[in-house]
């Protein structure tokens, strides 16, 4: 549906005209990722060998995870089985961030 390149995040956004998939990446940095777990079933486990923090509430999944380089998240409806959602986050790839343009005159 969209993708969105820029110099913090890089962002998709599939959608079957039902559901979306929203993945996003970022760099690491001095800032904390918070998840809201409040009344919702929340976790962590691995997939292969990477530990992926999920919450799941109002039929919605997240998950988060990071490398030496990037964090992670995909959020997802409770409509797609959970080993698909395993076989996507196995298969992600980091993409690069776009450098800041400068205008020098």
């Amino acid at each position: 549906t969209s993708e969105s390149n820029n110099i913090i995040t890089y962002d998709i956004i599939w959608s079957n005209g039902e559901n979306q998939i929203v993945y996003r990446q970022g760099p690491l940095t001095n800032e904390e990722v918070r998840i809201n777990t409040e009344n919702a079933e929340h976790g962590s486990y691995y997939i292969g060998e990477q530990l992926v923090y999920y919450t799941y509430k109002y039929n919605t999944y997240l998950f988060v995870w990071e490398n030496d380089h990037y964090s992670f998240w995909l959020q997802c409806s409770d409509t797609i089985p959970r080993e698909e959602i395993e076989k996507i986050i196995t298969n992600i790839q980091e993409q690069p961030v776009k450098s800041p343009e400068f205008n020098c005159k």
